[in-house]
């Protein structure tokens, strides 16, 4: 019986690995849309008449915040569910994301950017959704596909933002990623359970078992605690009768 149920326990359902695949787009996307925004640096420059100096806060601010939020998302989520600390996290990105691509001065452009640091901390809410979706047996290779997201969004994010940004412009670069970040709030408002809901609850197992465990040791305890009241009482021997001998 306990061999069938690790088995069991092992065991991934197609679902999980599709809302892998649905949180791994939450990185892909905002580290395809971060990258885009390198090559658009130089013209950011030349536009808005700014140092090098000032230009570093555009990356500077965004990542000081989402430093900061991290945290507070993750107690937040704990207050009132991951999923929708996720979804309200990446709402707050898409917006950003739309203001970024009409900035006209830099403190506009750095309020923007403000904001979608904020939206950064979906991604360690979309990480914490995949630990509760996956058993221990199987989170190190969710982990690992999860984490090839970045990789893929920062090269695709180089090669397609030096593109737009020859022919459309630096604001594309904003507002091209505001369809994709969309379309993956939908399908993890849609297809993702919430907290991992109908995955396998690992800690409750665990502590169901344990009690199990100890209420049996605890019985076995006690019996032999009765049996040998019992045989003293009853053989009358040098054993008094105290309050631990009664039943």
């Amino acid at each position: 019986m306990e061999l069938a149920g690790t088995t069991k326990a092992i065991t991934v359902s197609h679902h999980a690995w599709f809302t892998l695949a649905i949180l791994s787009s939450t990185l892909l996307t905002v580290f395809f849309s971060e990258t885009m925004l390198l090559p658009a640096i130089p013209e950011i420059i030349k536009d808005f008449n700014i140092s090098y100096g000032t230009a570093a806060w555009i990356f500077s601010a965004y990542l000081i915040v989402a430093a900061v939020m991290t945290p507070v998302a993750g107690r937040l989520s704990d207050l009132y569910g991951k999923k929708k600390i996720l979804l309200t996290l990446l709402i707050i990105y898409i917006a950003g994301l739309a203001a970024g691509g009409f900035a006209d001065n830099i403190s506009f452009l750095l309020a923007t950017r403000l904001i979608q640091g904020v939206g950064l901390a979906a991604v360690p809410a979309a990480f914490s959704l995949v630990r509760d979706t996956f058993p221990p047996a199987k989170l190190a290779m969710a982990i690992g596909v999860f984490g090839s997201a970045y990789s893929a969004g920062s090269v695709v994010g180089l090669l397609a933002g030096a593109s737009i940004i020859e022919n459309f412009g630096w604001h594309a670069t904003f507002l091209t990623i505001v369809p994709f970040a969309a379309l993956v709030t939908l399908m993890i408002a849609k297809f993702v359970k919430k907290n991992g809901a109908g995955s396998i609850d690992y800690c409750q197992s665990f502590r169901k078992n344990l009690e199990q465990k100890t209420r049996i040791i605890f019985h076995r305890h006690q019996r032999r605690t009765r049996t040998f009241c019992y045989d003293n009482l009853i053989s009358n021997c040098a054993y008094p009768y105290t309050d631990r001998c009664k039943l």
